[in-house]
């Protein structure tokens, strides 16, 4: 009986590097439900507190040049919540 990854189409990775906070199954999910020039590009990171430091001014700067974006956060008790920016 064949394994369930070998009957689900192959699929390219969605973020140039692992999230720490969504799985690389979710990433899928959401990038169903964006635009599809999302879809097609792969997703970088561009900012995250333990990287660059808990500075707005430092995200801002990060994300001054991002066109599109989306926006995911972990609160301290462990839930997962975010949003698309479009600009």
């Amino acid at each position: 009986m064949p394994t369930i990854s070998k009957c689900l189409p192959e699929v390219k990775t969605v973020a140039s590097e692992p999230s720490k906070i969504l799985s690389e199954a979710k990433m899928h999910v959401l990038s169903f439900y964006l635009p599809g020039g999302i879809r097609l590009s792969k997703w970088k990171l561009l900012f995250t507190p333990t990287e660059h430091g808990y500075s707005h001014v430092t995200f801002f700067d990060r994300l001054e040049n991002a066109m599109e974006t989306i926006l995911v956060v972990k609160d301290s008790k462990g839930s997962v919540f975010g949003a698309f920016l479009t600009e």
